[in-house]
């Protein structure tokens, strides 16, 4: 008697049919395939959707647009942009279980046909260019889901961006609006609510990070205990050496502002 080392099931209901094929086409990334399988298990009329799948793997977003670039590169997913009377709108994607340029007939989405050079053109420009997707081709969809059209989504986020002035670093600018953005609930929607509600968040995001300091092999830090035990001459230390140190402590609500008057000279 053969011993069955794969075994499975006889589903009759919620179950999704994959042809091997797939599950075996060695171009694709584990990720990728990890992503398609769980985006050919949903109901047809899904739509994609980037932070969902970060939230589903635990993957960070740009890791996201960079599975999805895969899988539009392997023919498994194709990005549709979207624009009414010339104006960007959304980007829509359809997903295959098998390359879709294979398939013998396949019904594509109706577009207008004013937009197909430019759709062509961004769609071949995709498929060249290798680089990290943007914090606008990121936010700029999400802030368009809110009810914001393409040009005032850009200037929130520019003005989100220009609105940290303790950040220095671009990078961690970027970061903060993302999270900000994707972090949104879906109900705070349209331009007059969802600028003040990104403003508020991100400005208490806006605080300088003092680097941590080494000592030989051990990383020493400022912390609450630090400042809340300090005698005088500690005390003076920090206020000469460790300002910015105690103002984040402070800002972060590890220590009170009573409980230093020192170091405000009360």
């Amino acid at each position: 008697m053969t011993e069955t080392f794969i075994n499975k099931s006889t589903l009759q209901e919620n179950y999704s049919t994959l042809p091997n094929k797939l599950i075996n086409d060695d171009k694709l990334s584990g990720d990728g395939l990890a992503v398609l399988v769980y985006l050919l298990s949903k109901p047809a009329d899904w739509k994609v959707n980037a932070q969902n799948i970060a939230n589903r793997f635990g993957y960070g977003i740009n890791k996201v647009y960079s599975i999805i670039k895969q899988l539009i590169q392997y023919g498994y997913v194709k990005k549709d942009v979207m624009r009414d009377q010339g104006k960007y709108t959304q980007i829509v994607y359809h997903v295959y279980d098998q390359p879709f340029h294979c398939l013998p007939q396949m019904d594509l989405p109706q577009m207008d046909i004013s937009e197909t050079y430019k759709v062509k053109k961004e769609q071949n420009k995709e498929s060249t260019n290798e680089r990290e997707p943007t914090i606008w081709d990121i936010a700029v969809p999400r802030l368009i889901q809110s009810g914001i059209d393409e040009k005032k989504a850009r200037g929130v986020i520019m003005m989100l961006l220009k609105s940290l002035k303790l950040v220095k670093d671009v990078t961690e600018k970027e970061k903060i609006v993302l999270d900000a953005i994707f972090k949104m609930p879906d109900t705070v929607t349209q331009y007059d609510r969802v600028l003040p509600y990104l403003t508020a968040i991100v400005k208490k995001a806006d605080k300088v990070i003092e680097p941590v300091k080494v000592y030989g092999s051990v990383i020493k830090q400022l912390t609450a205990d630090d400042v809340l035990t300090a005698g005088p001459a500690m005390q003076d230390y920090y206020r000469r050496k460790k300002e910015m140190e105690v103002i984040n402590l402070v800002n972060s609500g590890a220590v009170n502002k009573e409980q230093i008057g020192w170091f405000y000279g009360s």
